[in-house]
């Protein structure tokens, strides 16, 4: 007896707001799809009718996340109470999948209603959690990805396909490559809940090694000691897998979580995996770590100027700012001044814009960050997040504080970035606004964020 494949008439059809469609689950396991168009915010009822069959209700979109695909069962009522139902809003203008099942999957087939209708006003709705970033890179588009916690962050292979991952075995993320040969494990755990004494990362390491990776077969271990691309030590492991390769970065914070980040492949791609591995490991990033420190950095009054600063003045629009020893004027204009720190880690400027008489501090504030934003956007650099915005006082003066993490290509380091935005004192008398920012590698946090934190302290407009 030949086999055929099956022809279902509903896979594939097109739903548009405002109708109803009649379906069928045909076989046991059926799923039926449906196609849809939204706007970005329009909100829409959702909902399944049978007498025949318990439905589920599914609804996702392209290159979503798991966490992004919604599902109703049973809250439509319904004469036996298994009507699936939900109000969605969707978080983007294009297509999207309707998905109807069978709860059981193996028990029953039969017919349903699917409808789709506008959303009254004031109905509960599934708010559909926001996505990871997408940044570029020279292997194609990365997803930003946070565990749960959002203490950690790695860029990860956008093409891949996301899988269900097992929180018993600590892991936060699991993915799979298009064509199915190469996969991708992110664990996360506290290592003093194994039991192996202090959290170091060679102790995690060893254990990793003897009870995880020997015995699932691992072979031709090498193990590597390495930094991340903050300067924070951590481990790789270089092993085969069976018959793939694979490569592992772990890193154990300060206070014992331990992170890891597994890419697996067949061997013979080793040329053409490596540098996407590569690239994935340098953005391994320990939010607590940079992110403290450069919120820190961007509080900007210190208590006291340290005595080895040296005062710049300048008399046309009336500031001045303490800059630290060792640091030099690196380009100086008419409006804009900046300086670097002696190993050029570090950097500081001072921008002054001619506002008019009719700003207000907000107004000069939000003006500022949207010009920020503007030039991101076309000098192609990466905001990957804002750490700090908002007003603040002391000591009598009224300015904003504005903090972020600036990528501005692959070849530079992640900078952590403070700005003050404030009005002269005699404004509108002197209508000037002066951005003052002040920026440091990852890395050198540690070295530059007090000396920076202590020159956006002094400036006085």
């Amino acid at each position: 007896v030949s086999l055929r494949p099956v022809n279902d008439p509903d896979d594939g059809r097109t739903i548009r707001v405002g109708e109803t469609v009649a379906g069928s689950l045909d076989y046991f396991y059926d799923w039926d799809w449906y196609s849809i168009h939204l706007d970005e915010g329009e909100t829409v009822r959702i909902r399944t009718d049978s007498l025949l069959v318990d439905t589920i209700v599914y609804v996702d979109f392209p290159n979503s996340r798991i966490n992004q695909v919604v599902s109703d069962d049973d809250s439509g009522g319904g004469l036996f109470g298994t009507n699936s139902e939900l109000v969605y809003r969707a978080p983007m203008t294009g297509e999207y999948l309707i998905a109807v099942s069978e709860a059981a999957g193996d028990v029953y087939a039969g017919g349903y209603y699917l409808s789709v209708e506008p959303a009254r006003r004031g109905t509960e709705t599934v708010y559909v959690p926001a996505g990871p970033d997408v940044v570029e890179s020279p292997f194609g588009g990365m997803l930003v990805f946070e565990d749960p916690s959002e203490r950690f962050r790695i860029e990860v292979p956008q093409a891949w396909t996301e899988l269900e991952t097992d929180p018993s075995a600590a892991e936060v993320f699991s993915g799979i490559d298009p064509g199915g040969n190469a996969t991708l494990l992110v664990v996360m755990e506290v290592v003093s809940d194994l039991g192996i004494g202090a959290p170091t990362l060679t102790g995690y390491a060893d254990v990793i090694e003897s009870t995880v990776l020997i015995p699932n077969g691992a072979t031709e271990i090498e193990r590597e000691s390495v930094q991340t691309s903050q300067g924070l030590p951590a481990l790789r492991f270089e092993m085969l897998l069976l018959d793939e390769r694979a490569t592992q970065l772990i890193y154990v914070s300060d206070d014992g979580v331990a992170f890891s980040t597994t890419y697996s492949f067949p061997a013979e791609w080793q040329d053409t995996m490596g540098p996407l591995v590569d690239y994935s490991f340098g953005t391994l990033t320990d939010m607590s770590y940079p992110i403290a420190a450069a919120v820190t950095a961007a509080t900007p009054r210190p208590t006291e100027v340290p005595a080895s600063a040296q005062t710049y003045l300048n008399d046309k629009y009336g500031y001045r700012i303490d800059i630290a020893s060792g640091w030099a004027v690196g380009e100086e204009a008419d409006d804009y001044v900046s300086f670097w720190s002696d190993d050029e880690n570090a950097w500081l400027e001072v921008i002054t814009w001619d506002l008019g008489t009719s700003y207000s501090l907000v107004d000069f504030a939000e003006e500022a960050r949207a010009s920020l934003e503007e030039t991101a956007l076309d000098e192609n650099w990466n905001l990957l997040e804002v750490t700090s915005w908002g007003p603040r006082s002391e000591d009598g003066r009224e300015f904003y504080e504005l903090g972020y993490l600036l990528h501005r290509s692959e070849e530079s380091c992640v900078e952590h970035v403070s700005e003050v935005l404030e009005l002269s004192s005699s404004y509108p008398a002197e209508p000037y606004g002066f951005i003052v920012s002040a920026g440091t590698c990852a890395y050198s946090l540690n070295l530059h964020g007090q000396e920076i934190k202590a020159m956006l302290g002094s400036f006085r407009p």
